[in-house]
């Protein structure tokens, strides 16, 4: 619509704003990582049957960060995924994860 523009202007002014301020608080890589988590969710939502791998692969770069001891990197991973919906479990056979239920639409009735 066309009133819709200046609404439209405004979050992409927002969401450029935040991405340079990611850049300057926890550099490129962290914010790749981030745009890379944020790709994914909305790639789950929209049904996309390729979000499965990705999330596959954002859980072996966890699982590698995790071999090299890079917690750090492990831990900002588990972090922006739960933002994302999605909750890590690590057990002895693996990394378990599962959609948040908090975030779920709840049954108006």
């Amino acid at each position: 619509m066309v009133g819709d523009r200046p609404l439209r202007r405004d979050i992409h002014l927002l969401g450029d704003l935040l991405g340079e301020v990611i850049q300057e608080q926890a550099g490129l890589e962290g914010f790749e990582l981030e745009e890379q988590v944020r790709r994914l969710a909305r790639a789950r939502r929209a049904g996309d049957p390729e979000a499965e791998g990705a999330l596959r692969a954002l859980l072996e770069e966890r699982a590698r960060a995790r071999q090299r001891r890079d917690y750090a990197r492990a831990d900002e991973i588990r972090r922006l995924l739960y933002e994302r919906g999605i909750i890590l479990e690590d057990t002895r056979s693996g990394t378990l994860w599962r959609r948040r239920r908090d975030l779920e639409k709840k049954d108006p009735s």
